[in-house]
């Protein structure tokens, strides 16, 4: 299926972290003979149905060298899906394009020896079809099974950061913790964190609905083969459809509330802000006014005290006369004889 090229391209290398925001599914059907389909030897009889969807998932990872508790984090993962069911032969097709193997070990598990019979038998279209189901349950427990774990993540960073914001007590008697603009930057950045999981949940539960929508038409079309003989498989996978559904909703009325408490938590801390500035600008205006009043009392003084000492150093000072005597003026007076 074509379009699957589409989900798989969101795995390459990008400047910026915005692919968990695309969601997607989609459906191709073909239930006439088709010749340019039909291939014999690879079970295939040309009367199929074809799926590709993608959902999100969080994971939790610790950095290399680092083994401290409560280091861990937490990141939204990607899987991209493919599913081809032949109607006629029963022949299954599935392409998972994800990080990591624990999709495949526990696909491995389900149709092992360790799982259940009816989800490992293949010899009639209607068990394989019943077998898909299986694997379809288990991607979708993949997709909901850890969003509660992700939003309790968030809840104790956010409370760590900005606990102090509502239960500080403030006011004369008591110390007041100082914040700045790397708090600020903080909130925004886990506010933001918030928002991308709300919406890739809102993403799962969209593509969720569509495949769920997908097989109860199916169920519903005279021109599906199996539609009388799985009709009691389909309604039990839709039902487990709805509870997915279900528990992503629920997890996005958590996220939207989360978002909305960092919102309010982060207008706290710019008011914060804004009173410190007020702050620092008083202190700095009683400064100056101190300042001025010091310079006008230095000034006072010293119009009060400068004349009296310029007199008192003019009394001080001897006179001096002098008499310029000019030699060439004097006269001279004559030898005696």
């Amino acid at each position: 299926m074509p379009g699957y090229l589409e989900f798989v391209s969101v795995f390459g290398i990008h400047n910026h972290f915005r692919e968990p925001r695309f969601s997607g599914f989609r459906d191709q059907c073909s239930f006439t003979k088709n010749t340019k389909l039909e291939v014999d030897s690879l079970g295939r009889s040309g009367r199929q149905f074809q799926l590709c969807w993608n959902l999100k998932a969080p994971g939790k990872w610790t950095e290399v060298g680092t083994l401290t508790p409560g280091s861990e984090k937490w990141s939204v993962r990607q899987g991209a899906f493919h599913h081809q069911f032949d109607v006629e032969n029963g022949t299954t097709l599935w392409i998972i394009t994800k990080p990591g193997l624990d999709i495949k070990d526990r696909i491995q598990d389900v149709t092992g020896k360790s799982g259940n019979e009816e989800d490992r038998r293949f010899t009639n279209p209607e068990q394989c079809m019943r077998s898909s189901f299986a694997i379809h349950l288990l991607i979708g427990h993949w997709a909901t099974e850890k969003w509660r774990q992700y939003f309790q993540w968030l809840e104790d960073k956010i409370e760590d950061e900005t606990f102090l914001l509502v239960y500080d007590a403030r006011g004369p008697g008591h110390s007041k913790q100082l914040y700045s603009s790397c708090n600020l930057q903080r909130a925004q950045e886990l506010e933001e964190q918030t928002n991308e999981a709300t919406m890739a949940l809102q993403g799962n539960a969209d593509v969720l609905t569509s495949l769920g929508n997908f097989y109860k038409a199916l169920s519903e079309s005279d021109d599906f083969p199996l539609r009388k003989s799985c009709s009691s498989d389909i309604g039990a996978f839709l039902r487990q459809v709805d509870n997915f559904i279900y528990d992503s909703n629920m997890q996005i009325a958590r996220g939207k509330l989360l978002a909305q408490t960092v919102a309010a938590r982060k207008t706290i801390i710019l008011q914060h802000l804004q009173s410190q500035a007020t702050e620092k600008m008083e202190s700095l205006t009683l400064s100056m006014q101190r300042d001025s009043t010091t310079v006008r009392i230095i000034g006072t003084m010293t119009f009060l005290y400068l004349p009296g000492t310029f007199v008192s150093v003019s009394e001080s000072r001897p006179s001096v006369n002098a008499t310029l005597i000019n030699d060439f003026d004097r006269p001279s007076s004559a030898p005696t004889s």
